[in-house]
């Protein structure tokens, strides 16, 4: 075999080789980003299902003060109702007093 043949051969063997461990590479690094995109999304999934809870936690949360801030409001309102009764009471009792005296 003339030796330009065999040059020839053994760079196509070469190029052929680059070639395969090229493809290699690529197909690693294609694993790799596939690996890496199953646990994005399974932490993204994580992540929604975490976020869908302190939602509602917080939901909970705003109506649990609302009802306080209306027990509140309302604790003020008969506060507010006992004292005016009981200045009225006071008042009367009062006018009893001088007038019998």
């Amino acid at each position: 075999m003339p030796e330009q043949l065999i040059d020839a051969e053994t760079a196509e063997k070469k190029d052929l080789r680059r070639l395969e461990e090229s493809l290699q590479s690529l197909w690693e690094k294609a694993r790799l980003v596939s690996d890496l995109l199953l646990k994005l999304k399974a932490e993204n999934k994580e992540l929604k299902s975490k976020l869908s809870s302190l939602e509602l936690k917080e939901r909970r949360w705003t109506e649990e003060i609302q009802q306080r801030e209306r027990e509140i409001e309302e604790g003020r309102v008969q506060l507010a109702l006992h004292n005016q009764m009981e200045e009225v009471s006071f008042q009367r009792r009062s006018q009893k007093h001088s007038n019998h005296g």
